[in-house]
């Protein structure tokens, strides 16, 4: 998690994929380190699949990873530009957390939730739930 919050991501991709094999149980956290590197690096089809696994794992359990994988897979739609996926993502995202129907609402998480080093991490998953359609 520090090399991706250091931006170090293909460092980070490539230890989290080690950790994998050697734990073949892992737990969901270790998908986030390997599909929110991928997604700084522009490298969709590998973030993608891992952001919908965890979708996937908690379904069923509720737990926070699942609101934070909607947002992410609303903010790459947005930045691909596949309105449709972004906008359903964005929905679940409203339905999970009412409060969170802004961009300024995100905006204030991210600052206040997350390490990233460059704020230009942050600004880029802004700038994908822009396009999503997210307003202020």
């Amino acid at each position: 998690m520090t090399l991706k919050f250091a931006g170090r991501f293909e460092e980070a991709i490539l230890l989290t994929k080690k950790a994998m094999r050697l734990h073949p149980y892992y737990p969901t956290w270790y998908l986030f380190n390997v599909a929110t590197p991928a997604q700084h690096l522009g490298k969709y089809e590998e973030a993608i699949p891992a952001y919908k696994k965890i979708i996937e794992r908690q379904q069923n359990v509720g737990e926070p990873h699942l609101l934070a994988a909607h947002i992410s897979l609303a903010s790459i739609y947005g930045e691909i530009r596949r309105e449709e996926e972004a906008r359903a993502h964005l929905e679940e995202v409203v339905r999970l957390r009412p409060e969170g129907s802004s961009l300024e609402y995100w905006r204030n998480f991210f600052t206040k939730r997350t390490f990233y080093k460059d704020p230009a991490h942050v600004e880029q998953i802004l700038d994908g739930l822009h396009k999503a359609g997210l307003q202020d």
